[in-house]
């Protein structure tokens, strides 16, 4: 799941520091860059990114945070969020659709205690 995600390549990637963790991959095949953000913290941010030169990443993203529910600093919650809305399984068993939020820019949020995805 994690090469079909973020893709076999492996990108450096500028913008964490403190209790924010960031990481990049290239899907080699659709060009698509993925950046994962882990925000340790207990307080939301904003992550500016910065890729190589030599990358060619897209203006815009799709983002996709993951985080406890209802309350993302519970650590023993037994649910989990996507983009701030409770993450269910439907009436019949099967996944819901997972819609991101749009983004502009390599500004990307970072709820609390959050892992995001940002792909560009």
């Amino acid at each position: 799941a994690h090469t079909r995600l973020v893709g076999h390549g492996v990108l450096q990637v500028d913008g964490g520091g403190g209790l924010v963790r960031v990481y990049a991959g290239k899907d080699l095949a659709s060009g698509a860059v993925t950046a994962v953000i882990i925000n340790l913290g207990q307080t939301a941010t904003t992550v500016s990114l910065a890729f190589p030169p030599d990358s060619v990443v897209q203006p815009h993203h799709q983002l996709y945070s993951l985080s406890a529910w209802p309350h993302a600093t519970d650590m023993q919650a037994n649910a989990t969020a996507l983009n701030g809305r409770e993450l269910r399984l439907n009436a019949d068993g099967t996944a819901p659709i997972l819609s991101p939020v749009a983004g502009s820019g390599s500004l990307v949020a970072a709820p609390a205690l959050s892992v995001s995805f940002a792909v560009f």
